[in-house]
């Protein structure tokens, strides 16, 4: 993998067009543009590593709030508590779930 953006990054310094690249190397233009952008504004390339994804919404403090919520109001929507709690009608299923309850579908 890192020997075809090498070989991309080659041939773009060769002044070897886009298209041109995509076809002898055998991966899209898209993929070309790609790994120049990068290489471009970083000089790497390889993409720079992320971290694993994470709930950033669903923490045990929100986790603890929406169950005081739905206690207090246990008949209220999926849509009445996502806005109430400001996060979106999806992540207000996904800890309804997390926290054991049945959905309010």
């Amino acid at each position: 993998m890192e020997a075809r953006r090498q070989r991309i990054i080659d041939l773009h310094c060769a002044g070897v067009n886009p298209s041109r690249i995509a076809e002898v190397v055998g991966c899209s233009r898209k993929t070309v543009h790609n790994v120049m952008h990068c290489y471009k504004a970083k000089g790497m390339l390889k993409k720079a590593p992320s971290g694993p994804p994470g709930n950033k919404k669903r923490t045990p403090e929100f986790l603890a709030s929406l169950e005081a919520t739905i206690a207090k109001n246990p008949r209220a929507t999926l849509n009445k508590i996502a806005t109430e709690t400001n996060v979106c009608r999806n992540t207000v299923k996904a800890s309804i779930k997390d926290l054991g309850m049945k959905s309010r579908v």
